[in-house]
């Protein structure tokens, strides 16, 4: 199966938690029997392909990419530097239980 995302914001902040829940049962040998999201929780919008040549985030707090006043983008990069920098730890803490 394709993986696919979503570019808002809320996609990006709340998946982490489903996709730990996700590779926790499975660990477990829980398989998720139901249907794959077609559409965003958060934004309602479509999903697309991981693969695709789509921008990552195409706009921050329902406001394009390029409407953002310098101070919006200053804020945003703070706060997508914030969520790399979680990613980064759950990971390692992942890495850490199962070379345990």
């Amino acid at each position: 199966m394709e993986m696919k995302m979503c570019n808002c914001f809320k996609w990006d902040k709340s998946i982490i938690h489903i996709e730990g829940a996700i590779t926790l049962a499975h660990v477990h040998g829980i398989e998720y029997q139901g249907y794959p999201f077609k559409y965003c929780p958060w934004c309602g919008k479509e999903l697309i392909d991981t693969n695709s040549n789509s921008p990552l985030v195409t706009c921050w707090c329902g406001k394009p990419i390029s409407e953002l006043t310098h101070e919006e983008l200053k804020s945003a990069f703070e706060e997508l530097s914030k969520l790399y920098l979680d990613k980064e730890k759950d990971i390692d803490s992942v890495r850490r239980f199962f070379s345990a």
